[in-house]
This record gives C-alpha cells, sequence and structure tokens, in this order.
C-alpha cells in the first residue's frame, strides 16, 4: 500500500511538472510512468493520465502524444464494451501514424481494430485487420505480435467453423 500511495504522489507530481513544461519530453515522460498503470489493469489510473497527456499534445500539437492516447482510449473503450468509440479511436491513431509512417504503431492499430470488429461479429473486417497485422509484423520482423494474430485468426475462422483457412 506505501509503494502505491509513493507512486501516485511521484507521478502526481511529476504530471503537474509536466503540465509546467509543456513539451513534448512531459508527454513522452507521461507516457513512460503509464507502463506501471498498464501492467496493474489500473483503467482508471490510465484513463486520467492519458486525458492529460492528449491535454498537452494538442496544446503544442504534438501528433505522437495524441496518436498515443488514442490508442488507449481505444483499448480502455475495447475493454469497456464500447466498440463504435474504441473504433472510432483506434482509427484516428492509425490515420496519424499512417502519415507518420510509424509501421510499429500502425501494426498496434491493426490488432486493435481487428479485436474490436471481432467483438462486434463484423468477422470480414476482423479478418482483414488480422491479415494486415501478420502481414506487417512479418515486414517487420516481431514474431510474438505475429504469433498472436495468428492464434487470433485461427480463432476467428474456428468461431466460424472455416477450419480449412484456420489450418494454413
Amino acid at each position: 500500500m506505501k509503494y502505491i500511495f509513493t507512486l501516485l504522489f511521484c507521478t502526481t507530481v511529476f504530471h503537474f511538472r509536466a503540465l509546467a513544461q509543456n513539451d513534448s519530453n512531459a508527454v513522452k515522460a507521461i507516457i513512460a510512468k503509464l507502463g506501471v498503470f498498464q501492467d496493474n489493469d489500473q483503467v482508471d489510473s490510465i484513463w486520467f493520465y492519458e486525458n492529460k497527456s492528449m491535454e498537452i499534445s494538442k496544446k503544442i500539437n504534438y501528433e505522437p502524444g495524441i496518436a498515443h492516447a488514442l490508442t488507449s482510449f481505444g483499448v480502455i473503450y475495447r475493454i469497456r464494451g464500447e466498440y463504435p468509440k474504441a473504433l472510432e479511436n483506434f482509427l484516428k491513431a492509425l490515420a496519424i501514424y499512417e502519415k507518420r509512417n510509424d509501421q510499429r504503431a500502425i501494426l498496434v492499430q491493426y490488432s486493435g481494430l481487428a479485436a474490436v470488429y471481432y467483438f462486434q461479429a463484423d468477422f470480414k473486417k476482423s479478418e482483414n485487420y488480422y491479415l494486415k497485422a501478420i502481414e506487417l509484423s512479418r515486414k517487420l520482423g516481431i514474431k510474438e505480435v505475429e504469433s498472436n494474430n495468428l492464434c487470433n485468426l485461427a480463432g476467428l475462422y474456428n468461431d466460424r467453423e472455416q477450419y480449412r483457412e484456420a489450418e494454413k
């Protein structure tokens, strides 16, 4: 408990210092601190700090910070079952990352979109994004992400009783 209080206190102090700085390094630092909350599934804390990160990023027109926040919002909306909002955020983030040609971040958006479409039972769109994610993860040589998306795609085919496709 003492550790959590200390962490929250330090993060809060850090956050207000970052707001005062109003620069991209402040946004990057807030994003780095969010990993602690993600590891502990503290969605409310992630939401709070991503909103602050978004606020600073918009103020200074820092697109990577905006896109990162949009991605986190997409994940949170997906977890909450608010799929239209999840799609909206993932698609906005994807547009920013495509403009910046950030291939790894594009890969994250493809995987997120595939999952949301799967939960909406829009299997064709889900399949399309899983295939894009698999192709891009192979291009980038990220085996773990490729494997995860292959498993998810196989699960989709299994759910649709497309066993021949799942075997590929």
